[in-house]
């Protein structure tokens, strides 16, 4: 997280009003043999967190299941969805307590991204629109 990310001053405000979280099980039919796994994979879980904001604009993050989050929205809600420094501090000081909840940042940096009308690598202070190709496919194959 960048310590001197700071909105424009031309930046719309949006109040975060909700965050919803699903949570999904996807099955492998056959199992899926991760080079990383010492047992075949049957199923994958994930969750899919959206922040709402006052202005209808929404954020969208996937990944950990976000177990144990509930109860801490009131944290969010009703703040300005670009105080990104500010969220990540709270997701960082209650992560301490057992929670893997990084779904939520990534969230947060898209709706700041679509507030702002940046792509989020403009907003971490990416230099190029270019990346390097990177495949993989979680299995060991030979060359």
């Amino acid at each position: 997280m960048p310590e001197t990310f700071l909105p424009p001053l031309h930046a719309p405000r949006a109040v975060i009003t909700s965050i919803e979280i699903t949570r999904h099980r996807l099955h492998f039919d056959p199992p899926f043999h991760a080079s990383w796994d010492t047992k075949p994979r049957t199923f994958w879980d994930a969750a899919i967190v959206a922040v709402h904001t006052d202005l209808g604009v929404t954020g969208y993050g996937s990944g950990d299941m976000m177990l144990g989050f509930e109860g801490h929205e009131a944290l969010f809600v009703g703040q300005d969805a670009l105080k990104l420094e500010r969220h990540w501090r709270i997701l960082n000081n209650i992560s301490f307590h057992g929670g893997r909840w990084w779904p939520l940042d990534l969230a947060l940096w898209d709706l700041a991204g679509k507030i702002m009308g940046q792509p989020c690598w403009k907003l971490i202070g990416g230099l190029s629109d270019r990346v390097r190709a990177y495949a993989s496919s979680g299995t060991l194959r030979g060359p």
